[in-house]
């Protein structure tokens, strides 16, 4: 087999790009870092409604206004997004400051219990996601009986939480919760990157942080909060399922249980008991003859 093509050494292929495309992609950067479209008439064409927010998590999503974006991520609600402020460049902020509101049940829709009253009883919950942690205003399903709401039956909040895929860290009155998605990482993580439970948590403050720059000190409380109480409680719920089979629950509460322990070792398997020879089958060296 003949090559035709000429191979192009490491530098050989440096020096061409910085000749033909630096300028180009460096153009592009400041393209995406500036739109065009911004401060116009949001896709709505309602009153006032300017286009000035951007999702970073949406692959090529326009400029909205926000009330559409809010819209826009009804079932993704732990995106982040940028508005453009007046000093001219994107500032990251975050869905719940648009005025969104994570309902719990119904798709995503307005239960009928609250009739038209949008942001009726709403209830602050810190969410840990894959991306950093987010505050966020939760309003859960009230279609239940109130006892039941209130004393864990099944319309509950930390029942409605499980059903919706996340993990709260408390039983009664839930305020800080973990997603199956983030858990699921972490376990991946202790397994094949040796990464403790302290230095995950690090990481998603680090995310966050650069998010809410401004809020970091009063956030760090928040996220250290968050974390002793899900360890505690996701300790606890893996105490009352022991007797569940499913492998994937159990690895989970495993990888949530201490902020302070590595899981970085595969189950131990039971060493299987030594059975000492019978008399018949020893040799006579064994018998001492």
């Amino acid at each position: 087999m003949i090559l035709t093509e000429e191979i192009q050494l490491p530098s050989a292929i440096a020096d061409d790009f910085l000749e033909r495309y630096a300028s180009i992609l460096l153009e592009i950067m400041h393209e995406r870092e500036h739109d065009s479209r911004v401060n116009d008439l949001c896709v709505c064409r309602g009153e006032n409604a300017v286009a000035t927010y951007r999702c970073i998590d949406c692959f090529q999503q326009s400029l909205l206004c926000g009330a559409c974006i809010a819209e826009h991520h009804r079932n993704q609600p732990f995106h982040r997004i940028n508005e453009w402020t007046a000093p001219g460049y994107f500032k990251q902020t975050s869905l719940t400051k648009v005025g969104y509101v994570l309902r719990i049940g119904h798709g995503g829709d307005l239960c009928s219990y609250y009739g038209s009253q949008h942001r009726a009883d709403l209830h602050a919950v810190t969410v840990l996601h894959t991306n950093g942690i987010h505050e966020m205003e939760v309003q859960f399903c009230r279609c239940g009986s109130e006892v039941d709401f209130k004393n864990g039956g099944p319309n509950s909040p930390f029942q409605s939480l499980w059903r919706a895929g996340l993990w709260p860290a408390t039983y009664a009155s839930p305020a800080s919760a973990a997603t199956s998605a983030v858990l699921e990482v972490f376990r991946l993580l202790c397994v094949e990157a040796k990464v403790t439970a302290t230095a995950f948590f690090t990481f998603l403050r680090r995310l966050t942080a650069v998010v809410f720059e401004e809020e970091s000190r009063v956030r760090r409380q928040l996220i250290n909060r968050a974390q002793e109480k899900l360890t505690n409680t996701v300790g606890s719920i893996a105490r009352v399922l022991r007797h569940v089979s499913s492998m994937v629950l159990l690895v989970h509460l495993q990888a949530a249980q201490c902020p302070t322990q590595t899981f970085t070792q595969k189950p131990r398997r039971r060493k299987p008991r030594h059975i000492l020879p019978s008399v018949s089958s020893a040799s006579p060296e064994q018998h001492g003859t």
